[in-house]
């Protein structure tokens, strides 16, 4: 089983957190990619995103608007054939 190594992305409005005080905006788009321990991309992961204001839902690669918190996201991706990968976003 391989294991997922994740790189997220984001961006780049939500690259300027800054700036979420002076437009308001409760949301930020963030972007994520899985990728195998070899480095190569894995297409078709099931990922959920959850902070305290929601849980999101995203296949790999893609982009949800999510909403802002305070608190780390939490990633988790599956795949058949892979085993779990999870990340914690600060």
């Amino acid at each position: 089983m391989m294991i997922f190594r994740f790189v997220f992305l984001l961006t780049l409005i939500s690259l300027l957190s800054a700036c979420a005080s002076v437009t308001g905006s409760p949301n930020q788009s963030v972007s994520v990619q899985a990728r195998a321990s070899n480095g190569k991309e894995v297409k078709e992961a099931a990922c959920d995103l959850i902070n305290k204001r929601g849980t999101w839902f995203i296949t790999t690669p893609g982009t949800v608007q999510i909403h802002r918190s305070n608190d780390d996201l939490q990633v988790t991706c599956r795949k058949e054939g892979f085993d779990n990968g999870r990340a914690s976003v600060v």
